[in-house]
């Protein structure tokens, strides 16, 4: 069934009405849900207001709305006429079963919302920027990891993300959520680890890993040149490949020995971003109120 809404100015919205839970259109979106979904796809799905009027900010491609009669009206009005895009989105109403069906979270404030995903490679770092400040996150496999970090990131001014060896995806709708939407503009890069240490060492980017055993404390080694701080895998650790490439700059978090062994690989990576931070502040102070991001 159609229907129109007009908005509040000059031209009206076709919205299409959607009941079924076995519906195509709902079983594409469902794929989405899926790494390999979203991999084939290039597209993501954004829950809730926050993540879609920032994903709309971030300038991404808004392709399908979905909301349901509980959700604000105007949401679909205001998503309509902030998203300029060159083909016009496609707007749907769907029944509440139908939102749950499609939904992570359980009736997702502000509808649901399919974009396409932004695209960031290597090549587009080709120009040195000094001095870079990049995270890497060697085998992630749980995405509310890679969201916290990109949050950090963001909030540090930090050059991106670089994702070696992951099964996991920045846009997966857990990592949206803990990046609070930093994953619709911080640089965010999978690849192999033997591609990012090559790419590393071209750009004369110092590599300094995170070890628990490591004899350095993270608070000695300089973090003012160019540097991507390693982070292994809270099962595995560091592999092998990054053990070499890091070779003495090898650092540790101090810890009191309180029965734990490592700290959680968001938290660890956060310390030693702003860590990197506070030593480049000293020469280059910070914008007043960034430490307060």
């Amino acid at each position: 069934m159609l229907s129109y809404h007009p908005t509040a100015d000059t031209h009206c919205i076709l919205v299409t009405r959607i009941t079924s839970r076995t519906n195509n259109r709902i079983k594409q979106v469902l794929l989405l849900r899926s790494h390999k979904g979203r991999r084939e796809t290039g597209l993501f799905i954004a829950e809730g207001a926050r993540e879609i009027d920032r994903a709309v900010a971030a300038g991404l491609v808004l392709r399908q709305f979905y909301s349901c009669p509980s959700s604000p009206g105007s949401q679909i009005v205001k998503t309509a006429r902030s998203a300029s895009t060159s083909t016009p989105p496609q707007f749907f109403e769907v029944t509440e079963p139908v939102m749950e069906k499609i939904a992570y979270r359980k009736k997702p404030q502000g509808g649901l919302a399919v974009f396409e995903q932004p695209h960031w490679s290597l090549d587009q770092f080709a120009q040195k920027n000094h001095p870079d400040l990049w995270l890497v996150f060697v085998g992630a496999t749980k995405p509310g990891n890679v969201g916290a970090m990109a949050r950090t990131l963001q909030a540090a001014g930090a050059t991106g993300l670089l994702l070696a060896d992951t099964i996991v995806d920045a846009l997966n709708p857990n990592a949206i959520r803990a990046s609070t939407g930093a994953v619709f503009t911080l640089p965010i890069i999978a690849a192999a680890s033997k591609t990012l240490i090559a790419f590393l060492r071209n750009r004369a980017v110092a590599v300094v890993a995170a070890d628990p055993n490591a004899s350095a404390r993270y608070t000695a080694v300089d973090l003012t040149e160019p540097t991507a701080l390693v982070i292994g895998g809270e099962n595995k650790g560091l592999s092998p490949a990054w053990r070499q490439a890091a070779r003495t700059s090898l650092v540790a978090i101090p810890m009191a020995p309180a029965g734990i062994d490592s700290l959680n690989a968001a938290a660890t990576a956060a310390i030693l971003v702003y860590e990197a931070v506070r030593q480049r502040s000293l020469t280059n102070p910070l914008p007043t109120g960034m430490l307060n991001t």
